[in-house]
């Protein structure tokens, strides 16, 4: 390979010599430069992860004295590479690039050094590498620059950000302090309510101990038995609406329960009933458990037992086929022996009728002599082929018993080749296959049971089933009971807060009346109850003290009979203030023990609410506790059919070996004949593979002799096409064509080499006409010329590059050539 085709790297630009190492140090140090700028570029803004959480202050300033010390380095490279450019410039601008006229003489030959074209490529390529990775770096130190602003603006903003949060910190402080103070000032309020409320309420007392001595209080006492009238009527009503309440409960309780008509005491012996169902179905679920796992017991020792009798199963097969092959193989030789023999005795018989053929052909001349030495010679054989024929069936008989023997010996234990020891082994073995067979019918005994108790597991198991419906049946019910106890409860609280509401609005207007007619005191003396009594009363008092006033007017016997009047009034008002009181008493012991009757009976349904959810739960843990038990029945069910199938298999794989030992005993026979003649065809098939692996062995070593001749002229080919595919880039570059880029044909080279000989030889022609010419004129003419042309020669002489980058030979190519 030649040396343009060494230095020419895959992109089709020139490699840099040895010479040009400094040059190739920095063009690597741009690559890593590069390279670290775009994964800088590449990376994620900083703020830019985890949803745009900020980073600290102390990580951004880390960043920025990261990003200023590459900034640093990259402005150091930058002048190193400035550096580096200038001196190759220098070395460019030294070289002539415009020439306005080329020469073709033999001094020129100089001007296509291979080291001055490869020096002018390399550095005119460096060149261009260099300006663009310049311009690279130009674009990614702006690129830096504006992300180091992006940047200083981000840490601007996160120190606003830090700002405000720390204003709405000491501000929310603030807050909780005025708070503090206020909840401070609340709590100092209170108490102070609290003792004012002491002290009114006993003022209160001295006050009602005060009115109660007065005689006026008893026109009050009537009001307030009033009131205690109407309250009594009003307790009536709810009492009553408690009872419709009460019914309506013990209604939806028995329809729930049952459908027909029951007591409440019927209604408590229903959920009893139902509790001990549940108590009973408890044990049964305890019980089923207990049932499973003995189940499962059974099941794992029957699976073991299968197990154990697969391995006897085949245990025996590998016993059966060891005695195949050997029986095999004892009669594949005996059928070997009786073939010799039936061959032997085509042999005696063939030598047989050659002698009788010679015995006729000898009798006709020595009939006498020759028939008594034919006969003795007949006898002679006879003998030899009778006692080689007992020598042969003694040896029969050995191999067979031998083999026997074999078939017949087992591990620890092997048989002799005697006739006894033969037959006591075959006893052994019909012994061992009688107990085999009850072997197998007692597991089949056993595989019955083990499908009863699985049928009788499936029935319980759907006994359960059952039972575990009528316990969600049950639940949905107790839910329904629940959610219209809820409902009804509910609809109770509305109602009772709908009434305190009316009432408390009832009170308030009868304060204010009372306020307005002056009877604050009477208010507080009777209670807020007779209001509206005491009130009422108060009114007639004004109307019968107005009547009392015109009639004092009048005359003064009127004032004496209204006195009397009075007196009476008083009398019954008294009356009347003292049964208003007994009734309100006992309306407030009625209310009262309706009140703590109508707390209980809410007690209790609250109670039997809570047992019932606790039931709800604990028959909802018991449900999933029976679907799992289920599935366990399931899945051992599906173990048992899995047994039954595999025992079936078994007996049916048991018969159909029987059946194959019956067949392999008669095979054994057809074999043993065949197996003879195999030996003979194997020995010589050997000889022939014997002969054939040599032939290819020999043949195997002449090909890799041909493939390494091959392969040689194969590199040696090749060795000239990539020497031919580089002289001709060569010649394609010296003629200012770019091979790397274009792909140029070989004619347009052949064209242009065509141009350049014709030119060289027509100035060659006409330089000599020059020079002939010029012998004839003065000296200092020709001394000039001669100047002009060694100064020519010498700019010449020096190396300039052969291929130059496309722009340039664009721009002076008109000028070259």
């Amino acid at each position: 390979m030649s040396y343009f085709g060494r230095q020419s790297p895959s992109n089709g630009l020139p490699r840099i010599s040895s010479a040009g190492r400094p040059v190739d140090r920095g063009l690597l140090l741009l690559d890593e430069e590069i390279e670290r700028l775009r994964h800088n570029r590449s990376a994620p803004p900083v703020g830019a992860t985890h949803g745009g959480y900020a980073p600290s202050p102390p990580q951004s300033k880390k960043l920025l004295q990261d990003m200023n010390d590459q900034v640093k380095l990259m402005k150091n490279e930058l002048e190193k590479k400035d550096k580096l450019i200038q001196e190759l410039s220098r070395a460019d601008l030294g070289t002539p690039v415009h020439r306005k006229h080329v020469s073709f003489d033999e001094k020129h030959d100089a001007f296509y050094t291979r080291d001055s074209i490869l020096k002018s490529s390399v550095d005119s390529s460096t060149f261009a590498k260099l300006q663009l990775r310049n311009e690279q770096l130009v674009e990614e130190l702006r690129d830096t620059q504006s992300k180091v602003l992006a940047r200083e603006l981000q840490m601007k903003e996160l120190k606003a950000e830090i700002d405000r949060l720390n204003e709405e910190n000491s501000s929310q402080s603030n807050l909780m302090l005025s708070l503090r103070a206020r909840i401070g000032d609340l709590q100092e309020c209170s108490s102070s309510t609290e003792q004012i409320k002491a002290r009114g309420q006993y003022t209160i007392e001295a006050l009602q101990q005060e009115a109660k001595e007065q005689q006026a209080k008893v026109l009050e006492l009537e009001a307030r038995v009033r009131m205690l009238l109407g309250e009594r009527e009003e307790a009536e009503r709810g009492a009553q609406a408690w009872e419709r309440k009460y019914n309506e409960v013990f209604l939806n309780l028995q329809g729930v329960v049952s459908r027909e008509e029951m007591t409440p005491e019927k209604v408590v012996k229903k959920v009893t009933g139902l509790t001990q169902e549940n108590l009973t179905l408890r044990g049964k679920l305890s019980s089923l458990e207990e049932s499973l796992n003995s189940s499962e017991l059974e099941s794992k020792a029957s699976r073991e037992t299968i197990q154990r009798l697969v391995a006897e199963m085949n245990r025996d097969q590998r016993n059966n086929m060891d005695t195949s092959n050997t029986m095999e193989k004892l009669r594949l030789e005996r059928d070997a022996a009786l073939q010799i023999r039936n061959e032997l005795e085509r042999e005696n018989a063939l030598l047989k009728g050659r002698v009788d053929a010679s015995q006729q052909a000898w009798s006709s001349h020595r009939q006498e002599l020759d028939h008594h030495e034919s006969r003795m010679s007949t006898l002679g054989k006879e003998t030899k082929t009778l006692r080689h024929e007992a020598e042969v069936a003694k040896a029969e008989l050995r191999g067979f018993k031998e083999s026997l023997a074999l078939l017949l010996s087992r591990e620890g234990s092997r048989c002799d080749a005697r006739e006894e020891a033969i037959k006591e082994r075959v006893k052994h073995l019909q012994v061992d296959s009688r107990e085999y067979s009850t072997h197998v019918d007692l597991l089949e005994t056993k595989i019955k049971n083990l499908t009863e108790q699985l049928d009788s597991q499936a029935n319980l198991h759907q006994a359960t089933i059952k039972r575990a419906k009528e316990a969600q049946e049950d639940f949905g019910d107790q839910k329904a009971r629940l959610r219209q106890l809820e409902s009804s409860l509910s609809a109770d609280g509305v109602l009772l807060e709908n009434l305190r509401g009316e009432r408390l609005k009832y009170m308030a207007f009868l304060e204010s009346l009372a306020s307005v007619l002056k009877l604050d005191t009477i208010a507080l003396d009777l209670g807020f109850d007779l209001n509206g009594d005491a009130i009422m009363a108060r009114a007639k008092q004004l109307m019968r003290n107005e009547g009392d006033t015109l009639a004092d007017k009048t005359t003064h016997v009127y004032s004496l009979q209204r006195k009397l009047k009075a007196n009476k009034e008083q009398l019954e008002s008294k009356d009347l203030h003292l049964d208003l009181l007994r009734k309100k008493i006992t309306q407030l012991e009625e209310a009262m023990a309706g009140r703590s009757s109508l707390q209980k009976e809410r007690d209790d349904t609250e109670m039997g609410r809570r047992k019932l959810i606790k039931e709800v739960d604990r028959l909802k843990g018991e449900l999933s506790l029976a679907k799992r038990l289920i599935i366990d029945m399931k899945a051992q069910m599906l173990d048992v059919s899995n047994l039954k199938l595999t025992s079936m298999h078994q007996y049916n794989s048991i018969s159909e070996l029987e059946e194959a030992l019956q067949k392999l005993e008669k095979t054994k026979e057809k074999q043993a004949r065949k197996i003879a003649g195999m030996k003979q065809e194997l020995e010589f098939t050997e000889h022939e593979a014997n002969q054939l692996h040599n032939r290819a062995e020999q043949s195997v070593k002449a090909l890799s002799e041909d493939l390494q001749a091959t392969k040689a002229l194969l590199q040696e080919v090749q060795r000239r096409e990539r020497q031919l595919v580089d002289f001709r880039q060569v010649i394609a570059r010296m003629l200012g064509m770019d091979v790397t880029t274009l792909a140029v044909p070989d004619y347009e080279i052949i064209s242009r080499l065509e141009k350049l000989i014709q030119a060289h030889h027509s100035h060659a022609i006409t330089a000599f006409g020059l020079d002939e010419s010029l012998q004839n004129m003065e000296k200092g003419f020709r001394q000039g010329y001669e100047e002009a042309t060694t100064l020519i020669g010498g700019h010449s002489r020096r190396p300039r590059p052969r291929s130059v980058s496309p722009t340039r030979r664009r721009k002076h190519h008109a000028e070259v050539y």
